[in-house]
C-alpha cells in the first residue's frame, strides 16, 4: 500500500493518516460517500471497471478490512487492476476528444484573426482552444504513467485526492476574503455598466498618461475595473479558484496583500512597458496568485500533491500562449510583472525549506492580513467615488 504520510507529522494536515473518517462497517468492505455503504471489494472492482466519466459520485473512497480508516482506492492493492482499466478508458476517451477540440477551435481561431473578425471572437475560441490543450496533455500523461509505471500513478492519486479532500472539507463561509475580492469587482462592473464603461475608463482606468501626470492611484484603481462580461467572469472564476487554494492551503492573511502587490507589480510593468494602451482588470494580481503558487510548489514540493508544481507551470505555459494568441486584447506586460511580483513573494515567505503549510498564525502575519484588508476596503470604496462621483 502506498505511503500517504506520518500519522505524528505536524508538516501538513492532508498527510496525516488521521484525516479521513474512521471505518464504520467493523471491518468489512465497502464504499464510502459521506457515509459508508456494504459493498464486496469484487462488486466495488467491478463498479470502478463501469464508472463513466460523466458519473455524478463516481467511487474514490472505500473502507477494506484491517484499515481504521476510510482510504483512497489508489491504496487498496486488490482494486489496482480495476483502476487501472478506469483511468486509462477515460484518458484515452479524453485523449481523442480534445484532440479533435483543440485542433478545431485552433483552426478557427486562426481563420477569426486572418479575416480580421473582432478580437473577442479569436478570445472566446482561443480560451476553449487552450482549455482543451491543457486536458489533452494531462491525460496523456495519466496514459504514460499508466503504462510505464502503474506504483507512482496509484501515489500520485492518492496523495492528490487526500489533498482536494482536505482543501473541500473547510467551509465555504470562511473564505470570505476570496468571496469579497470577486464581489467588489462585480459591484464594480455594475457601477461601470450604469455609468458606460468608455467613461468608467477614463474616470478609474490606468490610463498612462495620467499616471505620468501625477494620478497614480490609478495604478491601482485600473485593477478594479474590467472590460467586458468576458473580462469580469473570467477573472472571478480564475480569482475564486486561485484565492480559495491560497486562502486555504497557506494563509488567510496572505491572500489580499499579495493581490494587492500582485497588481502594483503588475501595473508598474504595464506603465514601462507599455506606456500609452489604457488598461482595466485584475489579471495582473491573479498572475500575482499564479507566480506565488509556482514558487510555493517549488519550495514545498515535499509537502503538495506530485504534480502540484508541474501543473503550475503547465497552466503558466498555456497562459503565455494564449496572451499571444490574444494580443490585441490581453495586457501581457501586466502578466508578466504580476507573475514576478507573486513569484518574489513567494521566494521570501518560503526561503525555509523546512516550513510547514499552511504557515503558522502569527502577529506580524495577522497585522499585515488585516492592513491588507483595510487597504483593499479603501481601494473599492476610493474606485466607487472616482466613478459614481467624479465629473
Amino acid at each position: 500500500m502506498p505511503s500517504v504520510g506520518n500519522p505524528t507529522s505536524q508538516s501538513a494536515p492532508w498527510l496525516a493518516a488521521d484525516l479521513l473518517p474512521e471505518a464504520s462497517l467493523g471491518g468489512e468492505p465497502g464504499v464510502w460517500r459521506g457515509k459508508s455503504e456494504l459493498m464486496s471489494l469484487a462488486d466495488i472492482a467491478a463498479q470502478l471497471r463501469e464508472q463513466k466519466v460523466e458519473e455524478k459520485a463516481p467511487i474514490h473512497w472505500v473502507e477494506v478490512p484491517n484499515t481504521p480508516r476510510v482510504v483512497h482506492i489508489s491504496e487498496v492493492p486488490e482494486l489496482w487492476e480495476a483502476q487501472t482499466e478506469r483511468d486509462l478508458r477515460h484518458a484515452q476517451t479524453a485523449i481523442k476528444t480534445h484532440r479533435i477540440v483543440t485542433v478545431l477551435t485552433g483552426a478557427a481561431c486562426v481563420t477569426v484573426l486572418a479575416f480580421g473578425a473582432p478580437p473577442q471572437a479569436s478570445f472566446v475560441f482561443a480560451i476553449f482552444g487552450i482549455q482543451s490543450a491543457e486536458t489533452w496533455f494531462t491525460s496523456a500523461e495519466i496514459r504514460r504513467l499508466l503504462r510505464r509505471d502503474a506504483p507512482s500513478y496509484f501515489h500520485l492519486c492518492s496523495r492528490e485526492c487526500r489533498y482536494i479532500f482536505w482543501v473541500d472539507s473547510h467551509p465555504a463561509s470562511a473564505m470570505w476574503r476570496t468571496w469579497s475580492l470577486c464581489a467588489a469587482w462585480g459591484v464594480l462592473f455594475i457601477i461601470q455598466l450604469c455609468i458606460g464603461l468608455d467613461a468608467s475608463f477614463q474616470r478609474a482606468g490606468l490610463v498612462k498618461p495620467l499616471v505620468w501626470q501625477g494620478e497614480v492611484w490609478r495604478l491601482f484603481t485600473g485593477p478594479m475595473l474590467h472590460g467586458n462580461y468576458w473580462h469580469i467572469f473570467m477573472n472571478a472564476a480564475s480569482g475564486i479558484s486561485l484565492a480559495w487554494l491560497i486562502e486555504r492551503t497557506v494563509h488567510r492573511h496572505v491572500l489580499v496583500p499579495l493581490w494587492l502587490l500582485g497588481v502594483l507589480g503588475g501595473s508598474l510593468c504595464s506603465l514601462m512597458i507599455m506606456p500609452e494602451q489604457t488598461s482595466v482588470g485584475a489579471s495582473g494580481g491573479l498572475m500575482g496568485f499564479v507566480g506565488f503558487l509556482a514558487v510555493m510548489g517549488w519550495k514545498r514540493k515535499n509537502l503538495l500533491p506530485p504534480r502540484f508544481a508541474v501543473n503550475i507551470l503547465r497552466s503558466i505555459a498555456f497562459l503565455a500562449c494564449f496572451g499571444l494568441l490574444a494580443w490585441s486584447v490581453i495586457d501581457n506586460a501586466a502578466h508578466v510583472g504580476g507573475a514576478l511580483a507573486g513569484a518574489l513573494v513567494g521566494y521570501w515567505l518560503f526561503n525555509n525549506e523546512t516550513d510547514s503549510l499552511p504557515l503558522p498564525d502569527s502577529k506580524r502575519r495577522s497585522v499585515l492580513g488585516w492592513w491588507g484588508v483595510i487597504a483593499f476596503g479603501a481601494l473599492f470604496a476610493f474606485t466607487a467615488w472616482r466613478l459614481l462621483m467624479h465629473r
